[in-house]
C-alpha cells in the first residue's frame, strides 16, 4: 500500500511541476537562443562568418573594405594634365600651385567585432541580395510543410493565424486547428486594403463575414480583419494578442509586413501629438500659410514609417520562403514571434519558374473593389476560346457559350481562338504575346468546373482571381475546362462564391417586391443585398479530376463519380438546384 502511495505522489508531482517546468522552458527556447547566438534580422537564420557557401553567412560590420573607384575618365585625365607645362595650365585657367592628380588612397579596413548591438541589426548575404538584387535562389531553402512549421512551436504558445483574403479560403489549411484549442488560436484577415476602399467599409463588411464564416465552420471566436500594409487596425491587434504568440501563415500571406506595422506603432505612440488631427480653424490656418502643409506632414510621417521600418523591422519580400527561422520581438511586454510560412504541399511550386519582377508583380495583388464588382468592367469570349492570365492556367469553354470574365489578378490576360493555338504560342511564346505569360512550356493537366448556375470565381493560391459568368441561352451541359501547370498542386485552384457578394452590397436581380427581373432591368429596379454565409450552402469548391475514359464521356462520368450524382447531357442545374453537385 506504501509503495502504490509513494508511485502515486511522483506521478501527481510530475504532471503538476516537472511538465509545468518542460513547457516553460520550451516557451523560452526560442528567445534564449536568439539572444545567445546572433540571428539575421531579415529572415531569424543563425548567422555565421566563417562559411561563405553555407546559410547564414554574413560580414561583420566594420571589416568590408570599399573597392577603390578607378574610372578610365580619370586614368586619362591624369595622363594629359601631368603633361600640360605651367604656361599651358595658366593659359587654360588653372592656378599656377595645381597638383597632379594623385592616386586615392584605399579604404582602411577595420577589425571591430560584432557586438550584441550590432549584431542585432545585421543581416545575411542571402537577404540583402534578395533585397537590393532580386537575387534569391528558391532550392536554396524550400517551403516547409504546415506540420513541420507548427512542430517547432512551443505547445503553450497562441497561434495567430495570418490569412490572405486575395485567395480565400485557399490559404486556410484545416490541419492548424488540430495542433492547439480554439481559445489558442487567433485569426488575422490581411490585405483588407485590396477588398475594401476604407478601413470603415473592412471593419462593416468585412469583420462581419469572415467573423461569421470561422465562427460557423470551424468554431473560432477571435478574428480580425487588417492591412498590413495600410496600417488598419493595427493599434487593435496589439490588444489582441496574448503572451507568446506565433505569427503563422503560409508564404506571402503578409506575417513579417504586420509584424513591422505592430513595431511602429509603439514608435508612433511617441509622435502621436504630431499625428493627430487638427480642427478645422487650425487645418484652414496651416494651409493658408504653408499651402498644402498639413497634407505635406503626412506624407513625411508615412515615408518615416516606412523607413522605421525598413531599418528595424524585419526583412519583407515577395519570394516565398523568404524567413527562415524564428524573429523575436515585443510588444507591449509580450514575446511575439515571426515564423516561416508553410505551403500545402512540399516543393517550390511554380515559384521556381516565374522571375522575380512578374513574381513582385502578382504578388501586390489588384482592387478588388475596383476590378470586380458588378458594376466593373468586364470581357468576353465564346466557342471554345481559351482565356489564360500569364500562362497560370488556360480556361476553355464549351462550345455553343458565351460567357463574361472579369480579371482580378494583377498580370495581364489573352483569349485564343482554340486550344491548339493557345499551345502553339505558350510553347514558344512570339515577341509579340511574351509580355502575356510568366511562365510558358510546362507540362499541363487537365481539370473540369463542376456543374454551376449563376456567377462564380476561379481562385489561383496567391495570385488572385477571375470571376465567370455565363451568359445567353444555355445550349449543353458540357464542363468549362481548366489546364494548370503539373507544378500547381489541385489543392492551390478551386471555385468559390463571388467573394465580393459577401463583403459588399451588389444587385439581387429582384425587384422590392422579390419578383425577379430581366437583366437589363437590374441596374434601375433591383434592391441592393449583402449575402450571409451559411454552412448549409457550399462556399467553395475543388476543381473535378478526370478520369480515364474516351474524351466524349469524361467529363459526364467525373462528375458523377465525384460527387455520386448522375450528371448527363440531359441534366439541369438551374436556381434552385445550382449547389447539387457542389460537395466541399
Amino acid at each position: 500500500m506504501r509503495s502504490w502511495t509513494r508511485a502515486w505522489c511522483i506521478q501527481r508531482f510530475h504532471r503538476r511541476y516537472v511538465a509545468s517546468a518542460n513547457e516553460t522552458v520550451s516557451s523560452l527556447l526560442p528567445s534564449l537562443m536568439a539572444k545567445v547566438f546572433p540571428h539575421c534580422r531579415s529572415c531569424g537564420i543563425q548567422l555565421q562568418n566563417t562559411k561563405p557557401s553555407e546559410p547564414g553567412y554574413y560580414i561583420l560590420p566594420g571589416t568590408f573594405t570599399k573597392p577603390v573607384l578607378n574610372r578610365p575618365e580619370d586614368a586619362v585625365y591624369e595622363k594629359y594634365m601631368n603633361n600640360l607645362s605651367q604656361e599651358d595650365k595658366e593659359l587654360l585657367g588653372f592656378l599656377s600651385d595645381i597638383k597632379p592628380v594623385e592616386e586615392v588612397p584605399k579604404a582602411k579596413t577595420t577589425s571591430t567585432p560584432a557586438t550584441s548591438s550590432i549584431k542585432d541589426k545585421v543581416e545575411c548575404l542571402r537577404c540583402r541580395k534578395a533585397n537590393f538584387n532580386s537575387d534569391f535562389n528558391l532550392k536554396e531553402h524550400p517551403i516547409e510543410s504546415v506540420t513541420r512549421v507548427l512542430s517547432t512551436i512551443p505547445v503553450n504558445g497562441t497561434l495567430v493565424y495570418v490569412i490572405n483574403c486575395v485567395d480565400f479560403p485557399l490559404g486556410v489549411n484545416e490541419e492548424v486547428f488540430k495542433y492547439r484549442p480554439h481559445n489558442k488560436v487567433r485569426i488575422i484577415i490581411n490585405k483588407a486594403d485590396l477588398l475594401f476602399q476604407s478601413k470603415e467599409l473592412a471593419n462593416r463588411y468585412g469583420q462581419t463575414f469572415f467573423s461569421n464564416y470561422f465562427k460557423r465552420k470551424h468554431g473560432i471566436d477571435n478574428l480580425l480583419v487588417v492591412s498590413g500594409k495600410k496600417g488598419w487596425n493595427i493599434k487593435q491587434l496589439g490588444e489582441f494578442l496574448d503572451f507568446n504568440s506565433y505569427f503563422i501563415g503560409n508564404v506571402n500571406s503578409g506575417k513579417s509586413t504586420i509584424l513591422n506595422a505592430l513595431l511602429y506603432l509603439n514608435e508612433e505612440k511617441k509622435v502621436a501629438k504630431e499625428l493627430q488631427l487638427y480642427n478645422k480653424r487650425e487645418k484652414l490656418q496651416i494651409q493658408k500659410e504653408d499651402g498644402a502643409g498639413y497634407y505635406r506632414q503626412i506624407r513625411e510621417k508615412r515615408k518615416q514609417a516606412e523607413l522605421f521600418k525598413l531599418k528595424n523591422g524585419s526583412g519583407t519580400s515577395h519570394m516565398p520562403g523568404f524567413t527562415r527561422g524564428f524573429i523575436e520581438y515585443e510588444f507591449d511586454s509580450k514575446p511575439v514571434y515571426d515564423v516561416p510560412g508553410f505551403s500545402n504541399v512540399s516543393g517550390t511550386g511554380i515559384y521556381e519558374h516565374m522571375i522575380p519582377t512578374d513574381l513582385k508583380r502578382l504578388s501586390k495583388g489588384v482592387d478588388i473593389f475596383k476590378s470586380g464588382t458588378y458594376d466593373a468592367r468586364y470581357y468576353s469570349m465564346k466557342s471554345n476560346q481559351v482565356l489564360t492570365v500569364g500562362g497560370l492556367f488556360f480556361v476553355k469553354i464549351p462550345n455553343d457559350t458565351v460567357i463574361r470574365f472579369k480579371n482580378c489578378i494583377n498580370f495581364p490576360h489573352h483569349v485564343f481562338r482554340d486550344m491548339s493555338k493557345a499551345m502553339q504560342v505558350y510553347k514558344r511564346p512570339s515577341p509579340e504575346l511574351e509580355n502575356y505569360f510568366t511562365v510558358s512550356g510546362l507540362k499541363l493537366k487537365k481539370l473540369y468546373v463542376p456543374p454551376f448556375f449563376g456567377e462564380i470565381d476561379l481562385v489561383l493560391k496567391d495570385f488572385g482571381h477571375i470571376t465567370l459568368t455565363p451568359t445567353g441561352r444555355k445550349s449543353s451541359n458540357h464542363l468549362i475546362t481548366v489546364y494548370i501547370p503539373e507544378c500547381i498542386s489541385e489543392q492551390d485552384i478551386c471555385i468559390r462564391e463571388p467573394l465580393v457578394s459577401y463583403t459588399r452590397k451588389t444587385l439581387a436581380g429582384r425587384d422590392k417586391n422579390g419578383s425577379p427581373l430581366k437583366k437589363e432591368k437590374w441596374s434601375e429596379r433591383s434592391i441592393a443585398e449583402l449575402k450571409t454565409y451559411s454552412p448549409e450552402k457550399p462556399f467553395s469548391l475543388k476543381l473535378i479530376t478526370p478520369l480515364p475514359r474516351p474524351a466524349d464521356e469524361d467529363e459526364f462520368a467525373a462528375v458523377t463519380v465525384e460527387t455520386g450524382i448522375d450528371y448527363s447531357p440531359n441534366s439541369e442545374v438551374s436556381w434552385g438546384n445550382r449547389f447539387q453537385y457542389w460537395l466541399e
